[in-house]
């Protein structure tokens, strides 16, 4: 019987890439496309008419910025080249861009393996320090 199982689970994952226990897999082909569609559109919407108007959903409702406020500021100034107002708009979307261009640099890395426990801890630390940033920013704290 587990013999049956194990070779259930090992044809069922033929296709997809060995994990080591703890970690977590994560393809990157939809990463460079979401990557190379901000960076495209980070040159692109400076040059649309009325684009400045744009703003969160989150702080025109109701006054408070959600933790990506700026990113499309950030990322627009930093592909400019204005490294200053790229940080004072949000500095977490310098590393986004720097993160979407290592991604199509490199396209032969098909897959990531991080420790799941690294994942856990460093994408909630992230928002809430990006989040604080921007209360900050918006001088609500």
């Amino acid at each position: 019987m587990t013999n049956d199982i194990a070779r259930f689970v090992s044809h069922s994952d033929a296709n997809r890439p060995y994990v080591k226990l703890g970690h977590t897999s994560i393809i990157l082909k939809p990463c460079r496309y979401l990557g190379g569609t901000m960076l495209g559109l980070g040159i692109a919407l400076p040059r649309i008419p009325g684009h400045s108007d744009l703003q969160c959903p989150l702080l025109k409702l109701t006054g408070v910025p959600c933790p990506f406020c700026g990113m499309t500021t950030s990322v627009e100034a930093t592909l400019r080249g204005h490294f200053d107002s790229a940080v004072a708009a949000n500095p977490f979307a310098i590393v986004i861009v720097v993160i979407a261009i290592a991604l199509l640099i490199a396209p032969k890395i098909k897959v990531l393996q991080i420790k799941t426990m690294y994942i856990k801890m460093t994408i909630p630390t992230l928002l809430v320090s990006s989040w604080v940033f921007e209360l900050f920013r918006f001088h609500i704290l």
